[in-house]
C-alpha cells in the first residue's frame, strides 16, 4: 500500500503513462511539450443519473465541435487545429457522468484494443470520434446507412435505457425484481424460521424442568380479556410469551446491579478507602427488611400458597440476588482497578445489559403477537382478514414503498414534499419490517404447533399446551430441516449480489451506453436487435487500462463510495461521511489516497486461462464499475445512510449496491469467525438491513454511488492538483442553491486544504484559458444567480439573463496556512439552465415541464423530445462558452 503523500500526478504513474500515450498519439512525439504534466486538463462529469448522461453527451458536442485555441497550446511545434475535447487529459465521472463517460471512452478505445503498435490507427480512430460527436443533431436507428452517426442514433433509441424495448423489456424486469425478492424474503424468511424455532425447541423443552420450581408453563397458555373459559370470536385471545419473565429476571439481575453498582463505589476526599452512604446503608437495610417480609408471607401456612410459587415470591428471589450481585460486583471491581476506570466499565456494562434486555423485551413482544395472532387465525378461519389477506396488504404496502420517493420528488407542491420524507420512509420501512418479523412469527408457531386449532374451552390448568405440543422427534427433525436450509441459503455468497438489481442495471447501461460505440454490434444495413447484449460491448479493466495500447482517450478515472458506519475508520468518516472516496484508473483501485490493488495484467492466450488467486481483488468488467458508480439507491448511500431507510429499502429489495471482494491482504482485515463465515449471506444482509457498514475493513466492502461522498468528480482532480478543470454540475438543483459544490468545498478544504477564491468574468485567466466568449457567461458567485431567481418567486429556475456559470481559483495551503504555488487550479462549473437564446423547442418542453433542466433523478425513462431537449441543451451551452 502506499499513501499519495504529494497529491499529484506523480503519484499516480500509470495514469500520468496512460497521458503520455495519448499525447504521443494527437501530437508529434518531437514535440518538447507533449509530456508536460504540469499543462493537465481535466473533465468532471457529475451524477444525475440519465439526465447527466444526455445534458454531458450534448455538452462533450460542444467541445468536439470547439477549436483548441488557447495561448499555451502544447503543440508548440505543429499549427494545426484540433478539438477542445483532445486537450483534456483527465475524464473523471460520477453515476449518471459515468454512463456517456464510459461511451466516450468506448469510442476512443475500441480500435486500440489488442493493437499496440499502431499510434497512426489509434489517431486514425480518435478523428472518427471527434467526427462522430460533431454529428448534430443524430437522426433515428434504421433511417440510413452511415456509420458515423450511428453510435449517436443508438443512444436516442436506447433513452428507456432500462426498458427500450417497451412491454417485452419490462415484463423481463418485473420478472427479475420479483425473483430477486422473493429470493431474499426466502434467505430471510427460512432464517427467521430456523431462530423462531430453535427458541420454541429451547422453550417447550425446558418448560418441564421449570414447571415445579417456576410454574413457567403456566405463563405459556393463552388467556381471555374476558372472564369466562371459552376463546371464540367474540373475545381477544392473548398468548403471552415466557420471555417476559426472562426479561424481567434480567432486568433484576442483569440490568439493576450494573445501576446501582456504579453509586456503591464511592471514596472519601484525600482517600482510598470506599465510603458507604447513610442513604445506601439505608437503602440496604429497607431491600433486607423487604426480602424477610416476603420470604415469610411466601413460606407460612396462613398466606403461602401449597406446592407453588407466587410472584413475590420470585421478588424475593430477585432481591436477594441483587443484592449478592451488587456486593461481589463491588468487591471484585474495587480490587481489580481504580474508581474511576471501575464507574467507566461499570457504565459500559449497564449500556450493554440496557441493549439485551430490550433484545428480550422486543422478542418477548414480537412472540406475544405472533403465537396470538396464530390462535385469533386459527379460530376466526372464516374472516375476511385471512393470511392471503395479510399477504396481500403486505405485497401493497412494499408496492408502495417502492413508488414512494418516485412520487415525492415528482410532485414539489404535493403535502409529500411538505413532511419529512427521510423520516416517513424510515417509520414505514421499520413498521413493515415489523409486520414481515410478526408474519414469519405466525408461520413458525405453525409449523412448531403443526397448524393445529386449540379447543374452544382453555382449562385453567396446562393441559391445553400439552395437547398441542409436538413431540421432540418432530421438533428434531423439522429443526434439523430448517438448520440445513439455513446453511445452504447463507453459503453461496454471490448470492448477495445476483439478488440486488445492480446485474440488471449495469447490464442495461452496458447495452446502452457501453454498446452504442461497439461498431461490431451492428449488421451491414446498421440494424442491431436491442434486446440482445453483445459480447464485444463491455471492457475487461485490462483492455480499458491497458499500459501498451495506443488510444487518445483521456486517463478515466470512475468514482465509487465505499459505506463506512462502523469499523476501525475515523469518528467523522462513520458519523457524517459515513463513506470514503474510492476510485478505479489505470492506476488501480485507491481508497481515500491509499493504493490497493493494481488493475490485473492481460490474460494470457486462450490455452492458458488466467488462474485468478484468492487474495487478489475480485475483478469486475468496466460496465459492471461504472453501473457500481450509478447505485444510486440502496441499502447503503454514504452520507444520505439511515437506519430507517436502510431497512425499508432491504425490505423492498431496492438495493442497487454490490459487495466486492477487495482481496484477503487488505489493511484492516478482520477475521470472520467460524459462525460467520457459514451464515455469510445472512450477515451481509444483516448488515444492509441495519446499515453496519464496515468500510475498508474485511474482505469486502459495500459500494455504492460515487455521488454518496461527492457528486461533481471535481474531488480526485483536485486530489491530484489537476492545474484546469471543467465539471458538468447536473446533480438535481430545481432551486439553484449548488448544493454539490458546497459539498465539494467542504470536502476540500478539510482534506486538502484547498480554498476557492471565485472569479468574475473578464478575469485575464480565464480568457487565455477558454476564449474572450466566456466573460459573458460566467458569474461572479452564486449569490448572481440566487438573486435572480428572487426576482420572480414563482420560478424554480434561473431568470434567463443569469449566467450558468461559475468559476474559481483554487489554493492549497500547507499545514501552516501558508498558499502554496499561488492558484493552483482553475475550476470552471457549468450548470444546465435555459437562456433567453434558447430554441424554440427547448423553451416549449421548458414551458411544459417547468422543473426543466432540473427533472427528477428518479425518472430514468426518457422520451424523445425529453432525450432531444437536454442534449440540444447542453450543445447550446457549451456552445456559448466555447464558441
Amino acid at each position: 500500500m502506499s499513501k499519495d503523500t504529494d497529491d499529484t500526478i506523480e503519484t499516480y504513474p500509470e495514469e500520468k503513462k496512460e497521458i503520455e500515450n495519448r499525447r504521443g498519439v494527437l501530437y508529434e512525439q518531437s514535440s518538447t511539450n507533449a509530456h508536460d504534466t504540469a499543462k493537465l486538463w481535466g473533465l468532471a462529469l457529475s451524477g444525475g443519473g440519465i439526465r447527466s448522461a444526455t445534458f454531458c453527451l450534448g455538452f462533450l458536442q460542444s467541445l468536439a465541435k470547439a477549436s483548441h485555441h488557447q495561448k499555451d497550446d502544447l503543440d508548440d511545434s505543429k499549427n494545426h487545429a484540433i478539438p477542445l475535447l483532445a486537450r483534456f487529459d483527465y475524464l473523471s465521472t460520477v453515476s449518471g457522468g459515468g454512463y456517456v463517460g464510459g461511451f466516450l471512452s468506448g469510442l476512443f478505445r475500441r480500435a486500440s484494443v489488442g493493437n499496440n503498435n499502431a499510434n497512426a490507427g489509434a489517431k486514425a480512430n480518435a478523428d472518427e470520434t471527434f467526427k462522430v460527436l460533431k454529428c448534430d443533431p443524430p437522426g433515428r436507428m434504421g433511417q440510413h446507412n452511415s456509420e458515423t452517426d450511428r453510435p449517436l442514433r443508438w443512444l436516442r433509441d436506447n433513452g428507456r435505457y432500462l426498458a427500450p424495448n417497451n412491454s417485452g423489456d419490462l415484463f423481463f424486469d418485473i420478472a427479475i425484481t420479483l425473483r430477486n425478492l422473493c429470493a431474499v424474503h426466502y434467505v430471510i424468511g427460512v432464517s427467521l424460521v430456523a431462530v423462531f424455532f430453535l427458541m420454541y425447541m429451547f422453550r417447550l423443552s425446558t418448560a418441564k424442568i421449570f414447571e415445579s420450581a417456576m410454574a413457567l408453563e403456566k405463563f405459556m397458555q393463552p388467556a381471555c380479556s374476558a372472564a369466562k373459559s371459552v376463546c371464540n370470536e367474540s373475545n381477544l385471545t392473548i398468548w403471552w410469551s415466557p420471555w417476559f419473565a426472562i426479561a424481567g429476571l434480567f432486568v433484576l439481575l442483569g440490568l439493576i446491579p450494573f445501576g446501582v453498582a456504579y453509586w456503591l463505589n464511592q471514596e472519601k476526599s484525600g482517600s482510598n478507602s470506599p465510603m458507604w452512604s447513610a442513604a445506601t446503608l439505608a437503602a440496604l437495610a429497607v431491600l433486607l427488611i423487604l426480602s424477610a417480609l416476603t420470604i415469610f408471607v411466601a413460606w407460612s401456612p396462613t398466606f403461602g400458597i401449597e406446592n407453588d410459587i407466587t410472584p413475590i415470591s420470585l421478588l424475593t428471589i430477585g432481591t436477594i440476588a441483587i443484592i449478592l450481585l451488587i456486593a461481589l460486583t463491588y468487591v471484585l471491581g474495587r480490587g481489580a482497578q481504580s474508581v474511576v476506570k471501575f464507574r467507566a466499565q461499570i457504565t459500559r456494562d449497564l449500556s450493554s445489559a440496557l441493549w439485551i434486555s430490550l433484545i428480550l423485551l422486543g422478542f418477548a413482544t414480537l412472540e406475544t403477537l405472533g403465537q396470538s395472532l396464530y390462535l385469533w387465525l386459527s379460530v376466526n378461519q372464516s374472516d375476511p382478514l385471512t393470511v392471503g389477506g395479510i399477504g396481500a396488504a403486505i405485497v401493497a404496502a412494499v408496492t408502495a414503498l417502492r413508488h414512494l420517493p418516485k412520487v415525492a420528488d415528482t410532485e414539489p407542491s404535493g403535502i409529500l414534499k411538505k413532511l419529512p420524507f427521510d423520516a416517513v420512509i424510515g417509520v414505514v420501512g421499520v413498521l413493515l419490517f415489523m409486520m414481515l418479523l410478526l408474519a414469519w412469527q405466525v408461520i413458525t408457531t405453525g409449523v412448531v404447533f403443526q397448524w393445529r386449532a386449540p379447543s374452544p374451552v382453555i382449562p385453567s390448568s396446562i393441559i391445553w399446551l400439552h395437547t398441542l405440543a409436538p413431540s421432540f422427534t418432530y421438533l428434531a427433525l423439522v429443526g434439523m430441516v430448517l438448520l440445513a436450509l439455513t446453511v445452504a441459503s447463507g453459503y453461496f455468497l454471490g448470492f448477495v449480489n445476483l439478488s440486488t438489481l445492480q446485474p440488471l442495471y449495469g447490464a442495461r447501461l452496458r447495452r446502452a451506453y457501453l454498446g452504442a460505440s461497439n461498431a461490431a454490434r451492428f449488421d451491414a444495413n446498421g440494424k442491431s436487435k436491442v434486446t440482445e447484449a453483445h459480447d464485444k460491448d463491455d471492457f475487461t479493466l485490462s483492455e480499458y487500462f491497458s499500459a501498451t495500447a495506443k488510444h487518445a482517450g483521456p486517463a478515466h478515472i470512475i468514482n465509487v463510495t465505499i459505506n463506512a458506519t462502523t469499523g476501525s475508520g475515523d469518528a467523522l468518516t462513520q458519523r457524517d461521511r459515513k463513506g470514503i472516496p474510492m476510485t478505479i484508473s489505470a492506476d488501480g483501485f485507491n481508497a481515500d489516497g491509499f493504493h490497493y490493488g493494481d488493475v490485473p495484467p492481460p490474460a494470457p492466450a486462450k490455452s492458458a486461462p488466467a488462474v485468478p488467486t484468492k487474495s487478489a481483488p475480485a475483478e469486475l468488467s468496466i460496465g459492471s464499475w461504472i453501473g457500481i458508480s450509478g447505485a444510486a439507491v440502496s441499502t447503503g448511500m454514504g452520507q444520505n445512510t439511515a437506519l430507517g431507510a436502510s431497512i425499508a429499502l432491504m425490505f423492498a429489495n431496492a438495493r442497487l449496491g454490490w459487495w466486492w471482494f477487495a482481496g484477503k491482504s487488505v489493511k484492516g482485515k478482520r477475521s470472520a469467525s467460524s459462525l460467520t463465515s457459514i451464515f455469510r449471506n445472512q450477515t451481509y444482509l444483516l448488515r444492509e438491513t441495519y446499515a453496519k457498514f464496515n468500510g475498508t475493513d474485511g474482505t469486502h466492502w459495500y459500494l455504492s454511488d460515487g455521488g454518496h461522498f461527492e457528486n461533481t468528480g471535481v474531488y480526485e482532480l483536485l486530489r491530484r492538483k489537476v492545474p484546469v478543470i471543467v465539471c458538468c454540475d447536473c446533480g438535481a438543483d430545481p432551486e439553484y442553491k449548488f448544493g454539490d459544490l458546497a459539498n465539494l468545498m467542504r470536502l476540500s478544504r478539510i482534506d486538502f486544504r484547498a480554498e476557492f477564491e471565485p472569479l468574475a468574468g473578464n478575469d485575464p485567466r480565464l480568457g487565455n484559458l477558454f476564449g474572450q466568449n466566456i466573460g459573458a457567461c460566467v458569474a461572479s458567485n452564486a449569490e448572481e444567480i440566487r438573486a435572480a431567481q428572487a426576482q420572480d418567486p414563482t420560478a424554480i429556475v434561473p431568470k434567463p439573463r443569469a449566467k450558468f456559470v461559475l468559476a474559481y481559483c483554487v489554493t492549497f495551503k500547507d499545514e501552516d496556512g501558508n498558499v502554496l504555488n499561488g492558484c493552483s487550479s482553475i475550476l470552471l462549473v457549468v450548470k444546465p439552465a435555459v437562456l433567453d437564446q434558447s430554441p424554440h423547442d427547448v423553451s416549449e418542453y421548458k414551458g411544459a415541464h417547468p422543473t426543466f433542466p432540473q427533472e427528477s433523478t428518479a425518472d430514468q425513462f426518457f422520451d424523445d423530445a425529453q432525450w432531444e431537449s437536454y442534449r440540444r441543451l447542453g450543445v447550446e451551452l457549451g456552445g456559448k462558452l466555447f464558441s
